[in-house]
Order: C-alpha cells, then sequence, then structure tokens
C-alpha cells in the first residue's frame, strides 16, 4: 500500500475536501426561474385531484422553453428545452398547449411531450425513456413526471419503492444534468391536505416542494413548502382565464377552449 499522503497516478478525484478549497469560490444558486425553479435539482409539485397542478406546471415549463418570454410573473427565467413525460389527459393537453401558445403570441415552444407512460423505476422504462430523449439530440434542462403514480410501479407508501423512483429521477437528472419535477397528489384525507401523499421520502429527498391550492372562488395559490437551499418564496395566486384555442372545433362546429393562468389582483 502507499505511504500515508501520496497519491497514486489512477486514483480518482477527491471527494473529501478541506474547507479553504470549499469556500475557495462562491457557489451561487443556479435557477431556471428564479427563486422557483432550481437547475439540477429535485422538485415536487402536488396537490388535490383538479385542483390545477397540470396548469401551474405548464405555465411554468412553457415559460422556460419559450426563449420570446423573459420572465414567469416577473421572476426571471432561463430557456432549455423540456421534456414532459405525461401519463393522461393527451387530448386535453394538446389544447392546453395550443391555448397557452395563443394567448402569449408565440408560435413554438421547444418542449417534447409523450404520448403514454412508462414504469421509470425499471432499467426497461428507465433506459427506454433515456434513448427516446436522446433520438431528439436534445439536451432538456427539465423533465416532468406527470403524475407520479403514472410513471411508478410499486408502492408509493414504501420507502424502499419510493426509493427506486427516486433513484430513477437522479438518474435522469446526472444523464441530462437537468432539473426533474415530480407532479404528485395529496391523500384524500383531510389532515393529508398539505402534504405529498404517501412515503415521507419523497418530502425529504426534494430540493424545492411546491404545494398548489384551491377555494371556491377558482382561485389557485402556489406556495412553498420546502426551499432547500435558498429562502422560501411568499404564496402567489392565479386565478384561470378561459380562452379560445384558434382553429380547434368538435364534431359539432363549437368552438373548443381551455384555460390559461394569470396572476390574481390579489397578487399584484
Amino acid at each position: 500500500p502507499p505511504e500515508p499522503g501520496t497519491l497514486l497516478a489512477d486514483q480518482p478525484r477527491h471527494w473529501i475536501f478541506p474547507f479553504a478549497e470549499l469556500c475557495k469560490k462562491p457557489q451561487p444558486i443556479r435557477w431556471l426561474i428564479k427563486n422557483w425553479i432550481q437547475e439540477q435539482a429535485q422538485i415536487m409539485v402536488f396537490g388535490a385531484s383538479g385542483v390545477g397542478k397540470t396548469f401551474v406546471v405548464l405555465d411554468m415549463v412553457l415559460t422556460v422553453a419559450c426563449p420570446q418570454i423573459t420572465d414567469w410573473h416577473g421572476f426571471k427565467v432561463k430557456h432549455g428545452p423540456v421534456v414532459y413525460l405525461a401519463g393522461e389527459g393527451h387530448a386535453g393537453l394538446r389544447a392546453r398547449l395550443a391555448g397557452w401558445a395563443a394567448h402569449k403570441g408565440v408560435e413554438d415552444a421547444e418542449i417534447y411531450v409523450s404520448e403514454g407512460a412508462v414504469d421509470l423505476n425499471t432499467p426497461q422504462g428507465l433506459t427506454k425513456t433515456i434513448e427516446e430523449i436522446r433520438s431528439y439530440d436534445i439536451a432538456p434542462c427539465m423533465i416532468v413526471v406527470d403524475t407520479l403514480n403514472r410513471f411508478m410501479v410499486g408502492d408509493e407508501n414504501k420507502v424502499q419503492d419510493a426509493k427506486t423512483m427516486l433513484d430513477a429521477c437522479a438518474a435522469l437528472e446526472r444523464e441530462f444534468q437537468c432539473t426533474v419535477i415530480l407532479v404528485h397528489h395529496t391523500g384524500v384525507a383531510e389532515s393529508a391536505q398539505g402534504r405529498a401523499r404517501g412515503s415521507s421520502a419523497w418530502r425529504g429527498a426534494m430540493d424545492i416542494e411546491l404545494m398548489v391550492k384551491g377555494d371556491e372562488s377558482g382561485l389557485i395559490s402556489l406556495m412553498q413548502t420546502k426551499n432547500k437551499d435558498s429562502e422560501r418564496q411568499g404564496a402567489i395566486d392565479f386565478e384561470l382565464v378561459t380562452v379560445n384555442v384558434p382553429g380547434w372545433f368538435d364534431e359539432d362546429g363549437d368552438q373548443i377552449t381551455t384555460k390559461v393562468m394569470e396572476l390574481s389582483d390579489a397578487t399584484m
């Protein structure tokens, strides 16, 4: 064995560092959406069924995917390709995408959407997802998994099953040097409405956790329940506005509409 203090030529780089090395230069947090969506992080957006989680997430990620739009409701944005793994509601999702683009006055967005789900926490599902993304020759800055239970085999309440899904998300993060956003539900019980459903391992692994809540008036509130590396932001209130999807009509010739998010008067 080598003498203490000597280095081997083929020895890997250090992974334990002294104080002086760690503090040599600052490493500020890098943001995709300033103060809300961190780069190369694991993030969860959760809320009750039907509360508007997907509207919130789409509004965020489409802003990131559109270089023409410089901010997300006043927060600075860094742009890049987005992969949206959608496990359900594909017909409605297309209308939401088209309606949002028309409302914002943009013709295109660098977003890639799946038409089905795979079990990400299996070797086959993870490999298929990575290979499909690679086939487009893009480097996504963000991958969205909507919803978690559609892309996971196993029991979300069991720590061991949760770990396999978290490991799969970490693998995607490493592979593409990107942020992974998990969209998830709250529990059914009244006492569970303030947290994501399932094992406590989910919250423990997240860098940022966002809760979406709604009220009887149609107001949607977005709040940070965890922000590991920065100060929590105050809640933002939105309202859903009905817009026409240009050129889209149903079989009876009626105009197809969808919803887009706008800041409410309570926030402005």
